[in-house]
């Protein structure tokens, strides 16, 4: 990953503080996939080998969590016509372009899979026609590629709720102005280029706040299916049981678990929903460490770029990828009990991320309540194996 110049640093500093926004250092690379959920993960995140490059700012905007970042985007291709015959007809090329995005969190999520991103743009890759979802009124479908794993959701969203709310129609005209997406949990408004200029960032910012504002509003106000009401009973008596509360308008569970701080999230993605247990350690472990599973999936990004760390233990060895700034502190804090925890975890479908403050074990689905009984155990036994193998001082 190349660093910024300088010059624009600067301004990217000077634009938060016109914003009223703090500048955050990130790695995308190590980032759970994207939400904001794992963003904040990512603040919390100790120094590990994976280099953190990438300045984001970050803060509220009128009242809503808000990001602004800039990134790459694929565009469609330009039309050749099929009289011109290239390898370029043939094989299109792909068309990347800067973007600087303004999102705004939509809190709580709006639970539907829903992926809509403006026609102008490949923000989801080049649309799938045969899988795209058909909206109301119909100059969403002229602005929006719209997929969504619960459709009937997000057209009781969508809907007209009167002859008074014209919200449809000014979604559909704000697309029509700016490239934008929406998912469960963001509002994306992209503007061309590393914008600096504070009055066209704000005005896009006033756009992702507005939409993500009345999009939580509406689903807040919908009558929730009968199978959400019993998945959430479900998940608040497996959180009880070992001594946590839970929220079941956001789907988080949070507490102490033997004096471990635990926090459960069902979290929006590009997929759908995505289940988190996140338990701490009694103290940093000072190995500069990360641990993520061996072979690459769509869940992380390209991950450490660092040397990894060989363990000396086949199957562990075959399962994670490891590196850390302590070669010999890492190979000392994943001991033979650690190891074995760590296999245990990921024996079904479960992924694992480990460093030097925390661990966490996800899912990507919805848990049962037996998934997410056993999350939260296995999670907890590697804190507890881990501490046990060093003195560490009382919870923080």
């Amino acid at each position: 990953m190349r660093r910024w110049p300088k010059e624009d640093v600067r301004r990217w500093t000077e634009l938060g503080r016109a914003l009223g926004l703090s500048p955050a250092v990130v790695s995308e690379t190590s980032m759970l996939g994207w939400s904001f959920a794992s963003f904040r993960r990512e603040l919390a995140e100790p120094v590990t080998p994976d280099p953190k490059m990438k300045p984001w700012l970050h803060g509220t905007w009128k009242d809503v969590a808000t990001l602004v970042r800039s990134a790459p985007m694929e565009l469609p291709p330009v039309y050749i016509p099929a009289y011109v015959k290239t390898l370029d007809h043939i094989f299109p090329p792909k068309r990347e372009t800067l973007f600087t995005m303004a999102v705004a969190e939509i809190c709580p999520p709006l639970f539907a899979g829903v992926r809509m991103s403006t026609s102008g743009s490949y923000r989801f890759g080049p649309p799938l026609h045969d899988a795209l979802v058909r909206l109301e009124p119909a100059g969403l479908n002229r602005v929006f590629w719209t997929y969504a794993s619960n459709a009937p959701r997000l057209r009781r969203l969508l809907e007209r709720r009167g002859p008074a709310d014209d919200f449809p129609e000014l979604l559909a005209a704000a697309a029509e102005r700016v490239r934008m997406a929406i998912q469960d949990g963001v509002v994306e408004v992209f503007l061309q280029g590393r914008v600096s200029d504070a009055r066209v960032v704000s005005g896009e910012l006033d756009v992702a706040v507005a939409i993500a504002k009345e999009l939580s509003r509406r689903s807040l106000e919908l009558a929730e299916e009968p199978a959400v009401t019993k998945s959430k009973s479900a998940w608040a008596e497996v959180v009880a049981s070992r001594g946590l509360q839970f929220d079941p308008v956001s789907w988080h569970g949070f507490g102490r678990v033997n004096g471990a701080p635990v926090e459960i999230l069902l979290e929006p993605t590009e997929a759908f929903v995505r289940t988190t247990v996140r338990t701490l350690f009694p103290a940093p472990l000072g190995a500069g460490l990360q641990v993520a599973p061996s072979t690459s999936s769509p869940f992380f990004g390209l991950y450490a770029r660092s040397p990894p760390v060989v363990i000396g233990e086949p199957k562990f060895d075959s399962r994670f990828a490891v590196a850390a700034l302590d070669t010999a502190r890492a190979r000392g804090i994943l001991g033979d009990a650690v190891r074995a925890r760590m296999l245990n975890a990921v024996e079904g479908s479960a992924h694992l991320l480990m460093n030097d403050a925390e661990v966490l074990l996800a899912l990507e689905r919805c848990a049962a309540p037996h998934e997410l009984g056993r999350l939260i155990d296995d999670a907890l036994a590697i804190v507890a194996a881990t501490a046990s193998t060093r003195a560490s001082p009382p919870y923080r």
